[in-house]
């Protein structure tokens, strides 16, 4: 049986862009009586691939992640059951991790009519970061994975959001404060793509629903009235409590 780990494995084919250059040495038996013709050559063996990883590509790759994650879990997917939730977090990792074109290699292997790709592999030790990362969400709830997410992207936590609970919200695009608006306007906007017709949650915001992550998805949403949202709930500790009292 195989374990959790072997079921999220994916075959990037799917994903990627990629480009192979086959040879055909043109044999004797291939094809008797035409040995000029390649038709039926089945001696072709690849000589190069080339593959191409754009970050458009990071949702497909986060929507498959997330199949296997509910293979992973079967009937009880996770403590956090928002498809579109999952997704983000997905994306936030695979986007945090740097993978690049170089990060792929093809699997070659023998067909009938010669060498042909079976698989575009994802290098073998950034998978298994990845594994460990996806694997770590599976037993979070939503406030767990929101601050897993924003300390491996920025290597630590916002003294303001480590007492807050995070919830789900669909509000106005309106009620939304940017603030930081100097950095908002110089945003890159070629980055625009990226975030084409982008439906997961757009940025994180903090209980007075001013933006704490997500600047970029922000901007890129500006066409739409309502947008899914993670906000902030603060919580006060024990330690004010008693001060208070």
């Amino acid at each position: 049986m195989a374990n959790k780990s072997d079921e999220m494995k994916i075959n990037w084919r799917w994903i990627v862009d990629y480009e192979s250059h086959t040879e055909y040495p043109g044999c004797p038996g291939c094809r008797p009586g035409n040995n000029d013709s390649f038709d039926y050559c089945r001696c072709g063996r690849i000589s190069s691939v080339t593959i191409k990883f754009e970050p458009e590509n990071i949702r497909s790759a986060a929507k498959d992640i997330e199949h296997y994650w509910k293979i992973i879990k079967k009937a009880n997917i996770s403590n956090v059951e928002n498809k579109k939730f999952i997704i983000y977090c997905i994306d936030r990792i695979l986007r945090n991790m740097g993978i690049n074109s170089d990060s792929f290699e093809a699997d070659i292997g023998q067909g009938y009519y010669g060498e042909e790709i079976q698989g575009i592999n994802l290098d073998y030790n950034i998978e298994n970061d990845l594994r460990k990362h996806v694997m770590a969400l599976l037993n979070m709830d939503i406030t767990e994975c929101v601050k897993y997410i924003l300390k491996l992207e920025y290597g630590y936590l916002l003294p303001r959001i480590e007492n807050s609970t995070f919830k789900l919200e669909t509000i106005s695009r309106k009620e939304i404060i940017v603030p930081n608006r100097d950095y908002y306007f110089k945003i890159d906007k070629s980055m625009q793509s990226v975030y084409k017709n982008w439906n997961l949650p757009v940025c994180v915001l903090d209980e007075n629903y001013g933006i704490i992550d997500g600047y970029h998805r922000y901007l890129m949403s500006e066409n739409k009235k309502k947008i899914l949202v993670i906000k902030a709930e603060f919580k006060e500790n024990e330690n004010e409590k008693v001060s208070s009292n």
